[in-house]
Order: structure tokens, then C-alpha cells, then sequence
């Protein structure tokens, strides 16, 4: 199966239409498919850090179709435990995965503790790091989100 036909079933597997008509519906697929990723379905993509947190510009021109190579890049049409792993994702996301700005939070919550359990940091540093780099979001927030990953990707 092509790479960009297997984002769209996995994002309606999700319950989400795909749609790249604003910034905040394109964040949410960039989103949503770092999480698929680290949830267990590996499609290939790399992430790096950008303004919003994790992102990848080869999933950009595989969701606008602009790059053959990418775009007509095969994956398996089935992966082990798919069901399993988007009921999963699901329940752990709940009403967050139509916000934009919470997946940005907890994608990027998520980079930066994968990174920082390489380095030996702290919850606190993680979370002073997250608040450095976006002060939008509180400490609070960001503890209940950190403590919830945890408890889902480990």
C-alpha cells in the first residue's frame, strides 16, 4: 500500500478526516502521525524539532501529494496489533485529538523526554526545557500530560 493511502486509512481508523486546509488541521496530521510512529505503526518518517514541536517536511509532501518518491514510497497494508494500537492512541488522546494546540503539547512533551531520558534529566528538567522552548503551556499541564505518556508509551 502507498505511504499517503495508509495515512488516511490510519487517520480514519482514528476517527479524524484528513484535511490540509488550515494550519491547525495540517498541525494536527503532523501530530497525529509522529504519535501513530510512537505508538508502534513505523511508516518512516523522521522527525526533528521545528517551531511546533516534532515535525517531518517529507510527511508534508506526502499528505499534498507533491513528492512521487515519498508519496508512492510502499508500507505494509496491515501492521501487527493496528487495531489494537489506534484503540489505544485513541482512548489515550479522548477529546485531544481535535486540539491542535494539546497535541502539539503532548508530541512535543514526548520528543523532549525521549531525548531526555538519553541525557539523565529530570521530569522537572523535561518540563523546564518544554517551557523554555513554548511558554504557553503551564507547568501544570505539563506534568498531567508527561505523567499520562508515561503511562501509556512505557
Amino acid at each position: 500500500m502507498k505511504v499517503r493511502d495508509k495515512l488516511i486509512q490510519l487517520y480514519g481508523g482514528l476517527g479524524v478526516t484528513p484535511s490540509l486546509e488550515n494550519f491547525s488541521s495540517r498541525k494536527q496530521l503532523q501530530k497525529l502521525t509522529y504519535l501513530v510512529e510512537a505508538f508502534g505503526i513505523f511508516l518512516g518518517f523522521r522527525f526533528s524539532w521545528y517551531l511546533h514541536g516534532p515535525y517531518d517536511r517529507k510527511l508534508t509532501a506526502v499528505l499534498y501529494d507533491d513528492n512521487r518518491d515519498e508519496s508512492d514510497r510502499d508500507v505494509l497494508d496491515t501492521f501487527p496489533n493496528e487495531k489494537k494500537i489506534l484503540k489505544k492512541l485513541k482512548e489515550f488522546l479522548g477529546r485531544d485529538i481535535h486540539s491542535s494546540r494539546t497535541l502539539e503539547l503532548i508530541v512535543s512533551l514526548h520528543y523532549l523526554d525521549y531525548i531526555g531520558q538519553k541525557q539523565e534529566m529530570s521530569d522537572e528538567q523535561i518540563i523546564n526545557r518544554l517551557i523554555e522552548l513554548k511558554p504557553q503551556y503551564t507547568k501544570d499541564e505539563s506534568k498531567y500530560y508527561l505523567k499520562r505518556i508515561r503511562e501509556y508509551l512505557q
